[in-house]
């Protein structure tokens, strides 16, 4: 079993400060008791044209063709066996890169069998995603006067 990309680890990295800026910034999940990053607003706060960009991009084809797939609880399978193509912004963030994370940190990506070339592709292409979602949003940009250390690198 290989082990995982470079980007595997950056990927969670970014996504954990992401979750820590997002809160501060207001973007939490209303339907939730607890403070969880409300990825949807941040998605519609990005806007169409964003999805647009990534696209075009050349860089997320995998990502918005066949997106990551949901571990089953009752077969442990992962499912729908061919997932609809991602067609908006809020499905990039919220289907492609919240779910390439989820499958990574919750131990189901890079451990046992598995299409480590997919994989490998998917995770690559949601730090793309995430890493320019962050440097076009507000809520990253450190106050005047102020700096802040990031894992967010420059397009």
């Amino acid at each position: 079993m290989p082990a995982p990309p470079p980007e595997a680890d950056e990927l969670f990295d970014l996504y954990r400060e992401c979750e820590h800026v997002l809160k501060r910034a207001g973007l939490i999940d209303p339907s939730r008791k607890r403070a969880s990053v409300d990825w949807e607003a941040f998605a519609r706060q990005l806007g169409d044209e964003f999805f647009h960009e990534m696209a075009a991009s050349g860089e997320v084809g995998t990502l918005i063709a066949e997106p990551p797939r949901i571990l089953m609880r009752d077969s442990l399978t992962f499912e729908p066996p061919v997932p609809a193509p991602i067609t908006d912004v809020v499905g990039l963030l919220v289907r492609g890169v919240c779910q390439v994370r989820h499958n990574y940190a919750h131990g189901e990506k890079f451990i046992g069998e598995g299409d480590f070339q997919r994989d490998t592709a998917l995770v690559r292409q949601a730090l793309f995603v995430l890493t320019r979602a962050a440097e076009r949003h507000e809520a990253f940009s450190a106050p005047p006067g102020a700096s802040r250390e990031t894992h967010i690198r420059p397009a």
